[in-house]
């Protein structure tokens, strides 16, 4: 079968109408995921600007407590050379230290004292206590009359004893 001219005429148009269409539609697809894609950036664009905001309010609030913070870290940093210092200088510390509990010790020991004297007073027994002896040295008259006889007899028996020899 042969063509006529006006047949090959009008299936080149129909081929020439087929190109035409799938063009347009091909350039329509890529059209729309030119749009697509441009959607997707502005999107992104204005996720970022939201950031932006975020930021620049987070800014403006940490320059406000700046100062707050600065005395807080300062602060941080002096009670640490304080701690280090404490920890590193025990030796320095010890004689304080020493010093401390000696008087603790005294003022106890005072105390003791004054409460055995309160006692005696309240039992009418200062006056045959001498005022300058302590507390805890006091001894029974009992007690201090045996030690004398027996210190008299010592003496005399090196005494008798040096007279023999």
């Amino acid at each position: 079968m042969l063509e006529t001219p006006q047949q090959l005429l009008s299936s080149s148009k129909a081929t020439k109408d087929k190109t035409k269409s799938s063009s347009l539609r091909r350039k329509e697809k890529k059209q729309e995921k030119r749009e697509e894609f441009n959607r997707a950036h502005q999107e992104n664009v204005k996720h970022i600007a939201k950031e932006m905001k975020f930021f620049k309010l987070e800014e403006m609030d940490c320059k406000q407590n700046a100062p707050a913070t600065a005395n807080k870290y300062c602060f941080c940093q002096d009670i640490k050379c304080y701690v280090s210092d404490l920890v590193d200088c025990p030796n320095e510390k010890n004689p304080l230290l020493r010093d401390v509990v000696q008087n603790v010790d005294a003022t106890r020991c005072g105390g003791r004292r004054t409460r055995r004297r309160c006692e005696r007073e309240h039992n009418d027994l200062l006056s045959s206590h001498p005022e300058e002896m302590a507390s805890d040295e006091e001894t029974s008259d009992h007690y201090q009359k045996s030690f004398q006889s027996n210190l008299g007899r010592v003496f005399l028996s090196r005494k008798l004893n040096k007279l023999r020899s």
